[in-house]
């Protein structure tokens, strides 16, 4: 989207840039993020309807961090300093969405590489508002801040002497799950060699009851998510290399979510 609107509104950059890759720039397809063409193309309603096992007593912190509706102006995927738009999408599903403090701070991005310090501070501060707003999860709409938030999250807790436990799902994730997709199937198309898991759905229409006070727990033996019967994933957690910034040669591991 940063390109589009920064070419689109420079002639000699995109003249540069035609050059560059011997053909005219493609600037008439609008570039839209997954956000917009659930919440606005497709629709709320036609989402909801579309549900087949619903994320009924799931408490859920959407993510957005620093880029995903900023600058001002550039994405245009909703207000940049208050957006909703991740709420109304997982709302749509059946979940609950929860009023956090950090849904729009820096994760530090690609400094988990060059500046893992850095990481963990910033991941500190935003795991610890989603679990004390009594989060299950966090939902994010950027793979990166998946990343960051997820495969930190041990180095996150050995650092601070907390125990936060969340998992962190790609928001396409949780919506194939409330559609009824296999969630192994979810897993191998984002990040590869998911550990087990399991997820249970209470089917669209069936009787609810009281839910009792949801769980989330993330080691890497046996951590389980349960809310009102309705969502039980086992989420693993990978192998970081905390001092030297990276995986260890050990086999890198995801959320596991499988049928």
């Amino acid at each position: 989207k940063t390109t589009q609107h920064e070419l689109g509104a420079d002639a000699a950059k995109r003249k540069q840039v035609a050059r560059a890759i011997e053909s005219p720039v493609p600037l008439g397809k609008k570039v839209k993020h997954p956000l917009e063409i659930l919440g606005r193309d497709f629709g709320l309603e036609a989402l909801a309807a579309a549900v087949k096992k619903p994320l009924s007593g799931l408490r859920v912190a959407c993510y957005y961090g620093c880029l995903l509706t900023r600058p001002p102006g550039v994405p245009q995927l909703d207000d940049a300093e208050a957006p909703t738009i991740m709420e109304n999408v997982i709302e749509a599903a059946g979940a609950q969405t929860v009023s956090w403090s950090h849904r729009l701070e820096c994760c530090g991005a690609s400094f988990t590489l060059s500046r893992p310090g850095v990481v963990v501070k910033l991941t500190s501060g935003i795991l610890g508002a989603a679990k004390e707003a009594g989060a299950d999860c966090l939902m994010v709409g950027c793979p990166l801040c998946q990343g960051n938030l997820d495969l930190r999250q041990q180095d996150v807790e050995a650092a601070s002497g907390v125990r936060y436990g969340l998992p962190v799902l790609y928001l396409t994730q949780l919506l194939g799950l409330a559609l009824g997709l296999p969630a192994a199937r979810l897993i191998k198309l984002l990040i590869p060699e998911p550990e087990r898991g399991r997820f249970d759905a209470r089917p669209a229409g069936a009787s609810q009851v009281a839910p009792p006070a949801g769980e989330v727990a993330r080691a890497r033996t046996a951590s389980v998510v349960e809310c009102s019967g309705s969502f039980s994933s086992r989420m693993p957690s990978p192998k970081w290399n905390s001092t030297g910034g990276g995986l260890r040669s050990t086999p890198m591991t995801a959320p596991g979510l499988a049928t």
